[in-house]
């Protein structure tokens, strides 16, 4: 039902996932629009974080977030003057490493407005970390709907991954030269 790739969603597919009922959950989050908050932004800062460091994730922008609301009145969207790639790009390259990222623009509500979907894919480089204003950095993964700290043991396995991939480039480069 949730999409896997970036070019399988449409108005269409956003739609049948809004009428089930589905809950932000390990592969989706929905915003309504871009926050104004410092709380608000540094929440969407970890869930990229968080998206990169699991199997990756979809931030839906333009659904509001009452559940209660037939699924035409969720479906609210950006302006159409909304420079998405600007004002999305802030959050994943404010996590270190950076995190790669890519977005679509559905085709147009009757209101003149857009709903945009960010892909956050899974890292080839993690951990992932976002500062926090306490004590450092933090590790995330994604939960169901929620962000969550990452345990230790999943934290050295981010960093052995990232060790593997590159022991494999540096042989290829080696047998390549």
């Amino acid at each position: 039902m949730i999409p896997r790739d970036l070019n399988e969603w449409t108005l269409e597919r956003l739609d049948s996932i809004l009428r089930l009922r589905l809950d932000e959950n390990t592969r989706i989050e929905f915003k309504q629009d871009f926050t104004t908050t410092k709380a608000g932004r540094q929440r969407l800062q970890r869930t990229c974080c968080a998206f990169a460091n699991s199997d990756g994730g979809f931030l839906i922008y333009g659904i509001c977030d009452d559940r209660s609301l037939f699924v035409d009145d969720r479906l609210v969207g950006l302006p159409p003057a909304t420079d998405f790639a600007a004002s999305f790009c802030n959050y994943p390259n404010r996590c270190v490493p950076q995190i790669d990222w890519d977005y679509k623009r559905l085709k147009p509500l009757a209101n003149g407005n857009a709903i945009y979907v960010a892909y956050v894919p899974k890292s080839t480089c993690p951990p992932h970390v976002v500062a926090n204003d306490v004590n450092g950095f933090d590790f995330l993964t994604r939960g169901m709907g929620t962000n969550d700290y990452m345990t230790f043991d999943q934290i050295r396995a981010a960093f052995q991954q990232s060790r593997n991939v590159v022991q494999r480039l540096n042989a290829l480069a080696l047998s390549l030269s």
